[in-house]
């Protein structure tokens, strides 16, 4: 029954920013993009709060206090569920973050398909080639360093079916880091 009163509340808190983004999107640029980032600063928050509440669920990010980050930086990180998205966010809740995501996320998928191309992420075809994904990330690249914002990218390529940390697949990171020249901090989940 739990799981059920779970499931319901987190479609509840989600429902509203999954509309608002479907209704504005193919009517105003700017308007996408204020809901977007509404839903980015606003949903994991959310998520995480329903989820302590009803299952007792803690969110917990070591930051050591010594350890400045700087302004602009691109993140490596391991894949290994649904959660690392919403958990990136509220991480980094004050500052913009882009990530680098597989282009079958485009469509198909309330709140996150719309998000992900009103905000610039990075989508890439597994079917157009390597050199296709590596112009894509360079060219990504460039735009974040850019627009101020801060690359992510999952080097794993997908989410871990096993809960093991998979292979790294380093020439996407290797571009990112070329196109970027940021510092790089790398995260584990």
């Amino acid at each position: 029954m739990l799981n059920f009163i779970t499931f319901q509340c987190l479609v509840i808190v989600f429902i509203p920013g999954a509309l608002i983004l479907e209704i504005v999107y193919p009517f105003s640029k700017k308007l996408r993009l204020k809901a977007s980032d509404f839903c980015v600063r606003y949903m994991p928050k959310s998520l995480f709060g329903v989820l302590k509440g009803l299952r007792k669920f803690q969110f917990y990010a070591y930051e050591n206090p010594e350890v400045q980050l700087p302004e602009q930086f691109s993140v490596i990180i391991n894949h290994q569920s649904l959660f690392d998205i919403p958990a990136l966010m509220l991480y980094f809740r004050n500052r913009k973050i882009r990530f680098i995501a597989k282009d079958s996320l485009k469509y198909g998928i309330p709140m996150i398909s719309p998000m992900l191309r009103a905000q610039g992420h990075c989508l890439i075809s597994n079917k157009k080639g390597t050199l296709s994904a590596i112009s894509l990330i360079t060219n990504f690249g460039k735009w974040t360093k850019e627009s101020g914002l801060n690359p992510i990218i999952f080097p794993e390529g997908s989410r871990t079916r096993d809960g093991n940390v998979g292979k790294f697949y380093s020439a996407g990171f290797r571009k990112l880091n070329e196109s970027t020249g940021l510092p790089i901090v790398a995260f584990l989940l």
